[in-house]
């Protein structure tokens, strides 16, 4: 089991409250986690992509843009399913506080499913469509290709996308996972951010102090699961407390704020 260590600093250098002892969460534990939250719950996945999306955003703004992102150029990279519909939402976000969102998918907008294509239907109807990765060097760099997914095979278009990423010289900041980055398929492509945003509670594998120069920084945010649903796991965990703020900075086994 992975833990984050206390710290007595409240904040880090941009405002988000750093984060006491956290556990780990594995694959299966993210499985059940939102099954349950859908069947015992009632929370739909709609309300968790809107939820991540927005605390993207804010992450994104407040991190890069010192709280404000009029006029500063952001390049999304969008994968299919709920983690391309969670960064498609913070582009939404990005795009009404005034930033220049240029959005590159790894599949046509035909071939996307599901809540990423509605969330695409609705940027769609703001002006922003599908496109080539620009030759200008963007402010910033959002990635949501592949998620924390160990099956994912990020070749082909996606593995280009990633290659084109690793070459600019803009920051990085992954949701949930650098795409690629755990894959348990041989000799795929990864991508390195300066930062990931997890949501719910942290990815075992991404708390690994050997994972930090993949992952860069890490946050958690806070999509809104009841402390409750922690505690009737299977292998039970403590819930975050977010009441100091919903987006928290976590640091790793032997890392300093």
């Amino acid at each position: 089991m992975n833990l984050a260590v206390v710290t007595n600093r409240p904040v880090d250098e941009f405002g988000f409250p750093i984060s006491g002892e956290l556990e780990g969460i594995d694959r299966a534990g993210i499985t059940e986690v939102s099954l349950q939250l859908l069947h015992s719950y009632g929370v739909t996945m709609p309300q968790v992509v809107e939820n991540a999306g927005s605390a993207l955003a804010r992450l994104a703004c407040r991190r890069y843009f010192g709280g404000n992102a009029q006029a500063r150029s952001v390049v999304v990279l969008a994968g299919n399913g709920n983690v391309g519909a969670a960064v498609l939402t913070a582009a939404r976000r990005l795009l009404i506080w005034g930033a220049q969102v240029k959005l590159v998918t790894a599949r046509t907008q035909r071939a996307s499913l599901g809540l990423a294509a509605r969330q695409m239907a609705v940027l769609a109807r703001l002006g922003v469509a599908p496109q080539d990765p620009p030759d200008l060097e963007p402010d910033l760099i959002i990635d949501g290709l592949t998620g924390y997914d160990p099956d994912a095979l990020p070749d082909g278009r996606c593995g280009k996308l990633i290659a084109w990423a690793n070459a600019r010289q803009a920051p990085v900041l992954a949701y949930e996972s650098p795409a690629g980055a755990f894959s348990r398929r041989a000799g795929s492509t990864a991508l390195v951010a300066d930062a990931t945003l997890m949501v719910g509670m942290p990815k075992t594998q991404l708390m690994a102090t050997t994972a930090a120069r993949q992952v860069g920084a890490l946050y958690l945010a806070d999509i809104s699961i009841p402390p409750s649903l922690w505690q009737g796991l299977a292998h039970p965990l403590r819930a975050p407390c977010f009441a100091r703020g919903d987006i928290l900075k976590v640091l790793r086994p032997g890392e300093r704020g």
